[in-house]
Parts: structure tokens; C-alpha cells; sequence
């Protein structure tokens, strides 16, 4: 950050108040709308004025300090993989094939992590196995692990395609063909259960981000990839850019998010990413990591015992939106379902809508 336009920025910001009055949201506030990141002399510097210069308590310095590890720490472990032969063709023809970023995410995933399963069980690689390795694993991830039908497929698209495609090696996994589609029904929470696990996020930037998961229906990927330009404050929409099967759609936030949005894009551009990475100079997306510890972190310290995940906040929307008599054909639209057939699941957790049948008899 330039120098003069640092200087000038903490002027304004201390002529406001006596820092001893000054919050760790309203610090935070100033760090994020001015880019400041942890290790950067500014952010350095500040830190400094608060703890050492005046002896103040703040410790939003600390968990933004922790939150840059994390992002750390996962870059490491990503980089530590080992990759099969060949990775880099197998990105490229699914990028050439033009699959979603999601999509591709997914496959590549698995593959890497199919890789790893077979040379530590079997000493070998992805691409010396037989159908005989390949029927061990997917009893693993089936039997031992529990892995549902649609978790099998990806693996299975993942490593056939990348033997039959890139490899050229026949590798007969029809056996695993048709698996029948998990049937069970979404965990959703109450509106109670949301504000209860907001209330234990202190970062302003990580409430936000699991307030827009439920305000909006977003899926994680489309949350961490939201762009400045994507919000339209005058009507309260965002706009998703190739959401799931490479669409655009747009949906619905809530007013009371607004006055935090805007602080927290106030200094960046258009095409900037509203949720950016402490890594990259903040020009990055966030790591989907990073948002699934933050809501494990919150749901744990708010008491609440159901088994949940981020992903549920967007189950929550729809079911919620159903339960004041929402048309579930809009509820489609907002969440982006092809078929409404997807979207009719919800119509078995609605509380209010069922509790209002009476039997016949």
C-alpha cells in the first residue's frame, strides 16, 4: 500500500476515536477495507500501536494471524502431494472439455486421492493397477468408509477416465456402473440454530461468509468465487457466474447484510473476489478449507449436536423459503437445480408444511 495513502487513511481512522475506545471489529473494518494483510509492515505496525505502544488487549491480530496459517498450512499439504504421471494432460483435457471449475476440482481430487490409497495398500500407481486393486479400493471407500453413491461415481469417472483417456489402458469398472443414487434426506437448521452459530464467529469476514451461505443458497464454491461486480446492492441480488453445470442464475440476499458487504468491499475493484485469500497479495479466491473450519469451529462452540456442514445453510434456505409458502419453482431457480425433481426433496423436511397435513381418517 502506498505510503501517503496509508498515512492518510490511519490519520482519519484515529482522529475518530481514542484507540483505547477503538473496537476489534472497527480494527478489522479498517484492515479489510485497506487490504491490509498479516506480515505486511502496515499490518505490522498497527499491531504494534495497539499492543506494544498503548498495552491494549485486541485480538482480532491473532486470529487473522491464524487464519492466514491455515490457508498456509493447506497450500503446503496440497504441494506435498504426490500426483499421478501424466496429472498435468489430465486437467487440460477436462479444461478443453470445458467441465466446470467445480467439476474439475472434484475429479482431480479423487484421483489424487485414489493414488495415494493404491500406492500405500498396494505399491502401486494409479496407472499400473488391475480391476482387481480397483475392486479393493472402491470396497474401501464403499464399506469402510461409508462413501455414498455419488462420491463413488466422481471416483470412479476420475480414474476411468484418466486410464481410458490419458493413459490409454483399458481398465473394465463397469462393475460399478449404475450405482443406485443415496436417498437420504438433507440436514437442515433452524433459523434459531444459524443465529446461534453466528453468534460464535467474532470475524466480521467469516460471519459474512456463512451468513451469505443461508441469506443467499450459495454452495461453498460459488460463495468463495463471488466478485465485487456480482453484487447488486439497489435490489439485493447477487449474480452467480457458472454455478454448478456451467450456468449463470441469479439469487436473493438480505438487506441486513448489506452494511457489512459494503465496508468490506469498499476498496477493491469490480473484478476483485469479495471473500479474497490472505494469500496471493488478497487477489485469490478463499480456500474452501478455510470456510469449512471456520463453520466446524462455530457450530461446535454453539452446543448444538446435529451433524451439519456448510452446504446445509443452502439446505436451510430452500427449506425455509418452502416453509412461507415460497413457489417451489422460484426455490429452483434461486438455488440453480436443473430439475425440480432435486428441489422436491425439501418438500420432506418442511416442518410447517408437514405438520399441517391431517390424516383422511
Amino acid at each position: 500500500m502506498n505510503k501517503d495513502l496509508f498515512d492518510k487513511a490511519w490519520n482519519l481512522f484515529l482522529s475518530q476515536k481514542s484507540p483505547k475506545f477503538i473496537s476489534n471489529r472497527e480494527i478489522e473494518s479498517f484492515l479489510l477495507n485497506h487490504s491490509i494483510l498479516p506480515g505486511t509492515k502496515e499490518f505490522l505496525f498497527i499491531k504494534r500501536f495497539f499492543l506494544e505502544e498503548h498495552k491494549l488487549s485486541r485480538r482480532i491480530f491473532s486470529q487473522m494471524e491464524e487464519s492466514e496459517v491455515d490457508d498456509r498450512k493447506t497450500q503446503v499439504e496440497e504441494e506435498k502431494e504426490i500426483l499421478p504421471e501424466r496429472y498435468e494432460d489430465f486437467l487440460q483435457i477436462l479444461s478443453i472439455r470445458k467441465y466446470s471449475r467445480k467439476t474439475i476440482k472434484a475429479y482431480t481430487l479423487s484421483l489424487k486421492s485414489a493414488n495415494r490409497w493404491f500406492v500405500n495398500n498396494t505399491g502401486k500407481t494409479i496407472s499400473e493397477i488391475d480391476e482387481k486393486n480397483a475392486q479393493e479400493f472402491f470396497y474401501y471407500i464403499s464399506e469402510g468408509k461409508g462413501y455414498s453413491a455419488s462420491s463413488i461415481r466422481i471416483y470412479r469417472f476420475a480414474i476411468q477416465f484418466y486410464r481410458t483417456e490419458i493413459l490409454n489402458k483399458k481398465l473394465d469398472l463397469s462393475l460399478f456402473n449404475n450405482l443406485k443414487k443415496s436417498d437420504h434426506i438433507p440436514t437442515v437448521l433452524s433459523n434459531h440454530e444459524i443465529h446461534l452459530i453466528l453468534n460464535q464467529i467474532q470475524n466480521i469476514k467469516h460471519r459474512l461468509m456463512i451468513s451469505l451461505l443461508y441469506s443467499s443458497g450459495l454452495r461453498i464454491s460459488e460463495l468463495i468465487h463471488l466478485k465485487v461486480k456480482d453484487i447488486d446492492f439497489q435490489n439485493f441480488i447477487l449474480t452467480v457466474r457458472e454455478g454448478k453445470g456451467k450456468k449463470d442464475r441469479l439469487t436473493v440476499f438480505s438487506e441486513s447484510l448489506q452494511k457489512d458487504l459494503s465496508r468490506l468491499i469498499e476498496s477493491k475493484e469490480p473484478k476483485d473476489y469479495v471473500f479474497s485469500s490472505n494469500q496471493g497479495g488478497g487477489k485469490s479466491p478463499l480456500r474452501t478449507r478455510t470456510l469449512q473450519k471456520i463453520f466446524a469451529s462455530a457450530l461446535k462452540k454453539s452446543g448444538i449436536k446435529k451433524q451439519a456442514s456448510p452446504h446445509d445453510l443452502r439446505h436451510s434456505f430452500a427449506t425455509h423459503l418452502l416453509e412461507r409458502g415460497t413457489d417451489i419453482r422460484y426455490i429452483q431457480h434461486l438455488l440453480g437445480h436443473k430439475n425440480i425433481s432435486t428441489t422436491s426433496i425439501y418438500t420432506r423436511v418442511a416442518k410447517k408444511s408437514f405438520l399441517s397435513i391431517r390424516s383422511p381418517f
